[in-house]
């Protein structure tokens, strides 16, 4: 009981933490026991329907490279070309949502028109 009974300061508590991490970096050598390495997520091209295009990507000004595959006319994925040289097959959230913001009901499919006479 007399671990409870000394004060931690907030010194000890971040050199505690540290050491912490690093032991757990250097034991654990990135990976969590009972737990596999998460591979890369790819769609199946392998159907003979789907068509893969090579495009970039929109949704911010990085425009990373993107691989769209296509399915009977329809974008059922969008993943990162990892032969882009700026990100290297890795991309935001935006463009992993890219295929939602395309079908999304309440999206503009054309101009709008102004209704203001100024």
């Amino acid at each position: 009981m007399e671990i409870l009974k000394t004060k931690l300061s907030r010194r000890r508590f971040l050199q505690a933490t540290g050491a912490a991490g690093a032991t757990g970096a250097v034991v654990g050598s990135g990976q969590i026991a009972g737990l596999k390495a998460l591979g890369e997520a790819k769609a199946a091209a392998g159907d003979g329907q789907t068509k893969i295009t090579t495009s970039i990507c929109g949704q911010c000004p990085a425009r990373c490279g993107i691989h769209v595959y296509t399915t009977n006319g329809r974008v059922h994925a969008i993943y990162g070309n990892p032969e882009h040289p700026i990100a290297n097959g890795k991309g935001c959230p935006k463009m992993f949502l890219g295929t939602y913001i395309l079908y999304d009901p309440d999206r503009f499919k054309g101009p709008m028109k102004r209704t203001n006479p100024q």
